[in-house]
């Protein structure tokens, strides 16, 4: 581990308590402590998972290899239990409350490696015990000054001092117009990105106060799932009524996901006046990545990776039909670690996404993609169809998700079956590979997408725009999208999506071209931003796999 000095925080005084903005419902999310505060702004600290008395970790070693990113020991006090944090590595498994009702001190389970590398195992519903020499009623005293923490991230939020539920804001342009009130999220993912549990339930996060998460179905799983430090049991919205008869006159929602019918129940007994979106700012959030979200990724993108390059062309053969390989794809997937269905914003779900032979991925279809698929039956367009054969000669195109944990890659991946496709086929594919190339290179912190969308575009002809990024008059107008929880996040690279990339986005490019009479070519990979330019999640094939 690396010793360095503390950052500094800005001017203000410095709390003792620990305050949850949002607490650890597992190890899916970063909880916040307050560590200082100035007029309109808070420092805070974010952290991942207690693992002993008063000792956060937000780096782990395993066997000696760091899984996160570099670690910084701060010591704060005397007495800490310096010896043991240099004899033990732990490897923490998931942060989540025990079902027969031990918790763990911190909430995780624990893997130990003692130096020597002799391997002990502690059962994951066992109290941590305080390290030997830490003092405890020092730390009780006064936990922040006398206790060692390994520290990561620190984040400006734009609020007053005293704010206690701004967590879902990480830094000043991203908080909501000002004097905003509350927000109210009830979407399934949102709801787990902020509470490790996907139960029925409004999360409820004021401005000043705490954040309180109400469950109707079911409590038991969310408290069973979930570390949210306020999870609270509701019948229906007139008992947050009865908790809170001063409810806030403005409320911000995910507007783009809430249904009228579902607003006006909860206007019915919390009688707010004025609505505001609260899409962007989520999204947001989400778009910059975490160690641990990252490494979910790079898990679905191996997963992705192997099946599409190396398994999908043991698949193919003659009279194959498009359900048929989308079946096979689906179990092998699955087998692989795939979690069974990938998610869009909005309320939409796929099993896997669009499979098609020579002409059938030219198809028109209902979403906003370069691609396209014959389907079933109208009342099931996004299956393959199973009439449609596989014949020497066509090109196969798959285009589909891997999710891992609720984390997902995107790759489209394409094949010659039985023979080459036509030369001009293969050499507009090839020009697709070098955009992704060239625009994963621009993926650096800092980069604008839509400057480098202006950029890429400005640099292909006439001619080639013509069936790029769609067939026909069905053309899409973008490059590449943001991925994580669901597939479709931002940012976009494309026109319109101005604000700088970070490091930790994650998005998946895919320049792709209609041909006559083929099909579509191109490919699709998952790139995490980096200083050196995107990264690839999925895999470095350049496509159209040769199967003859």
């Amino acid at each position: 581990m690396m010793r360095k000095p503390r950052p500094a925080v800005v001017p203000g005084s410095i709390s003792a308590a620990t305050t949850h903005i949002h607490a650890t419902p597992n190890d899916t999310r970063s909880p916040v402590q307050i560590m200082g505060s100035a007029p309109g702004r808070i420092t805070v600290r974010n952290f991942s998972m207690v693992v002993a008395w008063n000792i956060v970790a937000t780096s782990i070693q395993r066997m000696r290899t760091p899984s996160t990113p570099s670690t910084v020991l701060i010591r704060m006090g005397k007495n800490a239990p310096m010896a043991m944090m240099k004899r033990i590595e732990w490897n923490p498994m998931p942060n989540h409350a025990m079902a027969n009702g031990i918790q763990a001190i911190g909430g995780t389970g624990r893997r130990i490696w003692i130096a020597g590398f002799r391997y002990v195992r502690t059962s994951p519903d066992q109290p941590i015990r305080s390290p030997s020499g830490m003092a405890r009623t020092a730390a009780q005293k006064n936990p922040v000054s006398t206790s060692w923490r390994l520290t990561t991230e620190f984040s400006i939020i734009d609020a007053p001092p005293r704010t206690g539920a701004a967590g879902w804001t990480r830094t000043e342009k991203m908080s909501p117009s000002p004097g905003w009130q509350i927000a109210a999220i009830t979407g399934k993912i949102h709801l787990y990105y902020f509470t490790g549990t996907m139960q029925d339930g409004l999360l409820l996060i004021p401005r000043d106060g705490e954040a309180v998460f109400w469950v109707r179905l079911s409590c038991e799983r969310a408290m069973d799932e979930s570390l949210f430090p306020l999870i609270r049991p509701m019948r229906s919205y007139r008992d947050i009524a009865a908790a809170m008869p001063r409810f806030p006159e403005t409320v911000h929602i995910e507007t783009d996901l809430m249904p009228v019918s579902q607003l006006e129940r909860i206007r019915k007994y919390l009688p707010f006046r004025d609505i505001r979106s609260l899409d962007r700012h989520v999204g947001m959030v989400r778009s910059k990545k975490s160690r641990y979200e990252l490494n979910l990724m790079e898990h679905a993108g191996k997963i992705h990776r192997r099946v599409l390059e190396d398994l999908a062309p043991q698949m193919l053969g003659e009279g194959l039909d498009e359900a048929t390989l989308i079946c096979d794809l689906y179990s092998v997937m699955v087998k692989e670690g795939h979690q069974g269905l990938i998610r869009f914003g909005g309320f939409n779900e796929m099993l896997l996404g669009q499979i098609g032979f020579g002409t059938s991925s030219l198809c028109p279809t209902c979403t906003d993609t370069p691609g396209g698929v014959s389907g079933m039956h109208p009342s099931s367009p996004q299956m393959g169809n199973p009439h449609r054969k596989l014949k020497s000669g066509d090109l196969v195109y798959i285009d589909i998700g891997c999710g891992y944990k609720g984390y997902q890659t995107d790759k489209t991946q394409t094949y010659m079956f039985g023979k080459p496709v036509p030369g001009h086929a293969i050499e507009e594919h090839h020009r697709c590979v070098e955009i992704q190339d060239a625009t994963a290179a621009m993926l650096r912190p800092g980069a604008v997408p839509s400057e480098i969308y202006r950029t890429i575009m400005a640099g292909l002809e006439p001619s080639f725009l013509k069936n790029f990024m769609g067939y026909g008059n069905r053309q899409v107008k973008f490059l590449g999208h943001g991925i994580g929880l669901w597939i479709d996040e931002v940012p976009v690279i494309a026109d319109g999506f101005d604000e700088p990339l970070e490091e930790g986005m994650v998005i998946a490019l895919e320049p792709k071209m209609g041909i006559a009479d083929v099909g579509l070519v191109g490919i699709e990979n998952t790139f995490v931003v980096t200083p050196q330019g995107g990264r690839s999640l999925t895999g470095k094939n350049k496509g159209l796999i040769e199967v003859f």
